[in-house]
């Protein structure tokens, strides 16, 4: 027993500890390259780095999406038009996917994804350039005049051809620097996901890849969520924040200050590309000391299983190129797992895009509430479902035709209930006047021909019973309006409402007030927050299933130009004729457009 305990006493203790010291493995970037510096070189400190500058950048798209119909609003966008400032994003990962993770995978990625970063910030400073020049429209009316007040009377309403329809002429140059933008940022995007993702996969193990890259994922979701909570506070503000409308944040002619959060996240995107770039080529390998014998043991890269096999270090060539597009392109298990995100993609990117238009003409919600609907329902649940489903890959390690099979299943079950979504909502109230045959709207009727409305531009305001809209208080037949004792406007003596079986309240007999009558659907509207995130997290359980595949079907020289396949492939064929066919049918919509 004793001798046992001697030899349990004497066995050698192994910890691991880093061993290289060349320039490869220092973190830093010239002369900054102290040695406090260097205790970050490991995983631990990259994947926090990765998960802020991810969260940092994917607040630029989110938040992009979130203030669409507000910046539609301001240019007087079509939605066609907006789907085509959206491909921009797209048509530079087409250019520049391929190259950028061909020659980048091969590179010094963290300091390439550090420009990547500067990238994305400089697209957020292009997208505020029309509003330095745009003024927003100039016929909102900034103060309560009575001179503006759209009531039925011959003197006050202007003329058609004082206000004509909306001149879309003006938003070329605004659509132009918009597109630019989503361009130079989609360089930003290709290289945090062809390169940074790679990077981490070179430095752990296989058995612990697909948790880690789990856990990336879902820390990068917290990017949409403060996005459009960033998007719902700055929409609370006018867009000229000096300014104050006499009308509310749900006014159909409010006009948040869109552009704020473009700087905020300009700003935070320039330390967080300097906090990626400091990261060395690769991260220091381990060595085993052996403590009895002061002897170091080097852990080779064939022996060891603690790693992927790195990125070849081998300068790449353009020569090279094509046949390394040949590997790839008949690389069966690869080009399956891309058509079958191309198909998913293709079918649900317009709806992302255009959702929180979706749901404000839904569920009667403002810009701003929309927004934050869309940064908590889903994206909390997909963070979790990104998280766990990373966790059981790493404990499970299924067969690769397994996680196939369950991402088609989980994707095709994802694609139909978002269709069903697109018929979930609240019964709009009737706009007077409507005249459906044609599909166009002429709210004049005999009760407000009198008015002299024609010209008048949208001005909604709801019924005191709160069962119909009319395009404007000169539609409604009002002939006078005050302020009551809550600062509401009312409008009364509405001749229109003679119409209708509208209850009296303590107002006065016809009253109207400004905005579209509310839908009293919350039931529905919770029930449809609920499954949405029910079915992000069932979506998400999926995701990190097809990143891992395309890493273990492909040489590990092949990671980054693999993603960039895949990057160049959703583009073409999802990314951009997803929102441009979402955007015609919104277009062709009286409901949304």
């Amino acid at each position: 027993m004793k001798n046992n305990k001697k030899a349990q006493f004497n066995e050698p203790q192994i910890c691991e500890v880093a061993y290289d010291d060349d320039e490869d493995t220092k973190c830093g970037i010239g002369p900054f390259q102290g040695d406090w510096l260097q205790k970050f070189a490991n995983k631990q400190s990259y994947i926090i780095v990765y998960s802020i500058i991810g969260t940092f950048q994917s607040m630029f798209f989110t938040y992009f999406v979130a203030v669409l119909t507000t910046i539609e609003k301001q240019f007087r966008f079509k939605s066609r038009t907006t789907g085509v400032v959206l491909s921009g994003n797209e048509c530079s990962q087409i250019l520049l996917s391929l190259l950028l993770s061909y020659f980048g995978g091969q590179g010094h990625r963290p300091r390439l994804l550090g420009i990547g970063m500067l990238c994305s910030s400089l697209a957020c400073f292009i997208v505020i350039i029309p509003h330095l020049f745009y003024s927003p429209d100039t016929e909102i009316p900034l103060t309560n005049q009575n001179n503006l007040t759209f009531t039925c009377s011959d003197s006050r309403a202007p003329s058609s051809n004082d206000c004509g329809q909306p001149d879309y002429t003006d938003s070329i140059m605004p659509s132009i620097f918009l597109f630019l933008s989503q361009f130079v940022s989609g360089i930003g995007s290709t290289m945090f996901y062809t390169l940074g993702i790679p990077y981490l996969d070179d430095n752990t193990k296989k058995t612990k890849a697909p948790m880690l890259i789990g856990i990336t994922s879902c820390l990068r979701l917290f990017g949409p969520t403060l996005g459009f909570l960033l998007a719902a506070a700055c929409l609370k503000l006018y867009v000229n924040v000096t300014d104050q409308p006499f009308f509310g944040t749900t006014d159909p002619r409010w006009i948040g200050a869109w552009w704020l959060g473009f700087v905020a996240v300009g700003l935070l995107l320039i330390p967080a590309a300097m906090m990626i770039s400091c990261f060395p080529r690769r991260l220091p390998r381990k060595q085993t000391r052996i403590s009895s014998s002061g002897v170091y043991r080097q852990v080779s890269r064939q022996s060891s299983s603690k790693s992927n096999s790195p990125a070849n270090s081998e300068r790449p060539k353009l020569k090279d190129f094509p046949m390394a597009m040949k590997r790839l392109l008949t690389n069966k298990p690869l080009m399956w797992n891309n058509v079958n995100n191309v198909f998913t993609v293709f079918a649900i990117s317009g709806y992302i895009t255009f959702l929180p238009k979706y749901m404000q003409a839904q569920f009667q919600l403002s810009a701003s509430n929309a927004s934050i609907v869309n940064g908590i329902a889903g994206i909390a649940f997909m963070a979790m479902g990104l998280l766990i489903g990373g966790m059981v890959l790493s404990k499970l390690q299924p067969r690769a035709i397994n996680v196939q099979i369950y991402m088609i299943v989980a994707d095709l079950v994802y694609i139909i209930i978002f269709g069903v979504f697109a018929f979930v909502g609240c019964d709009s109230k009737p706009l007077h006047g409507m005249r459906s045959d044609n599909g166009l709207i002429n709210p004049i009727s005999d009760c407000n021909i009198d008015c002299s409305c024609e010209g008048l531009r949208y001005s909604p305001v709801c019924s005191e019973d709160g069962e119909m809209n009319f395009f404007s208080p000169c539609h409604a037949g009002c002939k006078e309006n005050s302020i009551d004792s809550m600062g509401k406007k009312i409008y009364t003596d509405c001749s229109c409402l003679a119409f209708f079986n509208s209850t009296s309240n303590a107002w006065s007999n016809g009253s109207v007030t400004s905005g579209i009558c509310d839908g009293n659907c919350m039931t529905i509207f919770y029930i449809y927050v609920l499954s949405k995130g029910i079915l992000q997290f069932f979506a998400g359980t999926a995701r990190v299933g097809g990143t891992i595949i395309n890493f273990r079907c492909v040489d590990p020289k092949d990671k980054a130009v693999a993603l960039g396949l895949g990057t160049f492939l959703l583009s073409i064929f999802a990314f951009i004729p997803g929102p441009i066919v979402y955007g015609i049918l919104i277009g062709e919509s009286s409901l949304l457009n």
